[in-house]
């Protein structure tokens, strides 16, 4: 089976590596679920099953230390919700924001109590998964020693005939403490231990989720992954790990604010302005994409002094829809949503 971009989703905040007061970390609805138009930038590292394997040591006011760790700039992931642009006529009607990364989309659905994932497309194996029974992936509060476990069943299709698919999930809030990473140390961070166990008629996968979620983040800000396959004729073990970038995390559309970001006229037809105002020089990057993630602008260049910011493209041969305009600088990332029409 497939693996899922994001099992657990949290909410946009400005990353504070200081000394802050301890208190028990919490997930809510409030400070966990994941908005629309966010965007988080993410590094991905090598994992084995040794690091795999040092990664479970977990407690209470434990201390996880990953200063060390070298990655390599991902594929950030995106929140959107137009599935009826995504996959045609929309078959997860009750999913209110989808997932998007590198053309991989999840369809969840957030709510007050709970985060559940009702479906899977990847637009590259043309794989979709439909939960008959979604999973629940996160239920609040949610803490230390807090614990659940959910059945799922659905049908997945892709090159081949319709498989149907069962399993369950268990979610242990197994650790909470200090989390030390390349981008600074973060204190009241909550360890999540997550094991999914997918079962067909010819195949059985299970997979082990580590995520280290510091409450307000709309994503784990550290996670580590083992996925392990088995079947008559194959079995396979593969490996997982990313962080979040801080100077960029958890986009949303109300930060274009701080940089002033603005796009006009709005809706559009034809030219469109985007205007911002850079605090100091900086190498500055400007991508438009569309429902699909895929890139119809990417301009990059240096600008050599600080100030208002501006640059015109053309729409008109742009298919009518929802954009995102997304502005990076060295040091803030911004993005505002477009309309053609």
């Amino acid at each position: 089976m497939t693996r899922l971009l994001l099992p657990f989703l949290i909410a946009f905040f400005s990353f504070n590596f200081s000394g802050s007061v301890k208190a028990q970390p919490t997930l809510t609805a409030v400070n966990t679920n994941v908005q629309i138009g966010e965007y988080f930038p993410v590094y991905e590292f090598s994992v084995n099953n040794a690091v795999f394997n040092n990664a479970l040591a977990t407690g209470n006011n434990f201390t996880w230390n990953y200063s060390g760790l070298s990655g390599r700039s991902g594929s950030g992931i995106g929140v959107q919700y137009q599935p009826n642009l995504i996959i045609g006529n929309n078959p997860f009607p009750a999913a209110n924001a989808v997932l998007n990364s590198f053309l991989k989309y999840d369809f969840i659905q957030t709510s007050n109590d709970s985060v559940s994932l009702l479906g899977h497309f990847n637009n590259f194996t043309e794989e979709v998964l439909r939960f008959s029974n979604p999973v629940k992936l996160l239920t609040y509060p949610f803490t230390y020693n807090s614990f659940f476990m959910d059945s799922f069943a659905g049908t997945g299709t892709s090159m081949g005939p319709i498989v149907n698919f069962g399993g369950y999930i268990t979610v242990t809030g197994d650790g909470d403490g200090t989390l030390m990473l390349p981008i600074g140390t973060a204190s009241n961070v909550l360890r999540v231990k997550s094991i999914k166990v997918t079962i067909t008629n010819s195949s059985i996968d299970s997979t082990t989720i580590l995520d280290w979620y510091l409450p307000g983040v709309h994503l784990p800000v550290l996670r580590v992954m083992k996925d392990s396959y088995f079947s008559a004729n194959y079995s396979a073990t593969t490996y997982e790990g990313y962080y979040l970038n801080h100077n960029t995390l958890g986009l949303k559309e109300e930060l274009a604010t701080q940089l002033n970001l603005q796009t006009f006229p709005n809706p559009a037809t034809s030219e469109v302005t985007v205007q911002s105002y850079l605090k100091m020089p900086s190498e500055v990057k400007l991508l438009v994409t569309d429902a699909l993630g895929k890139e119809v602008l990417h301009l990059k260049e240096n600008v050599s002094a600080s100030g208002n910011y501006s640059r015109k493209f053309d729409v008109s041969n742009l298919p009518k829809g929802v954009y995102l305009v997304r502005l990076k600088t060295a040091d803030q990332v911004a993005v505002k949503k477009l309309l053609v029409q």
